[in-house]
């Protein structure tokens, strides 16, 4: 993928500065750009019916094992590639952590009813 198409393509979904980024949106453009990652080829996994990404692997790794296999695939890619996929598998990590932390301050407020 062109990086200025790429580059467009998330200030388009998310603001010059990240501000429109939500969970929801996040969502849709990680499983969005998985899709177009697997049509140009090279890409470890499947989108599932529920539009997350699966890794494939055989047998199955440990997250570890994943992480791990997933840098060394950016290693073999081009450089540009290997940018664009790091910079989505870090913003899907970004909200994650979001979300684990709202879980947790929801959690703490709620714990007393």
């Amino acid at each position: 993928m062109d990086s200025e198409y790429f580059r467009q393509r998330v200030l388009a979904t998310f603001g010059p500065a990240l501000e429109r980024a939500t969970p929801a949106n996040v969502e849709q453009f990680v499983a969005a750009m998985h899709a177009e990652f697997a049509r140009c080829g090279g890409e470890s996994g499947v989108i599932a019916e529920d539009g997350a990404f699966v890794l494939a692997g055989d047998p199955p790794l440990s997250v570890e094992g994943n992480v791990k296999a997933f840098l060394l695939e950016q290693l073999a890619k081009d450089p540009v590639e290997a940018q664009q996929r790091l910079w989505v598998a870090l913003l899907e990590l970004w909200f994650a952590v979001i979300g684990c932390d709202e879980e947790e301050r929801l959690a703490a407020l709620f714990a007393g009813l």
